[in-house]
């Protein structure tokens, strides 16, 4: 995405509240903030849990690009 935006770098919601709609608020909160502010272009995002990629999506994400960081890690 060009141009300055927010990055949402960590979102977490405890595993008991989890399927509650928490996450898709709080990612809602983010884009309202972004809206708000003139300067930014969006949101971008990253996960290492591909278990995330579905919430991401549903909120209108999509995957751009995959990479390998070593062995262990991918986002």
């Amino acid at each position: 995405m060009p141009g300055p935006q927010y990055h949402l770098n960590r979102l977490g919601v405890r595993t008991s509240h989890a399927g509650q709609g928490l996450g898709r608020l709080l990612l809602d909160a983010v884009h309202d903030m972004s809206r708000r502010d003139a300067s930014s272009a969006g949101v971008s995002l990253s996960t290492e849990d591909p278990k995330n990629v579905p919430l991401y999506q549903h909120c209108g994400y999509e995957i751009t690009s995959h990479e390998r960081v070593s062995s262990d890690l991918e986002t």
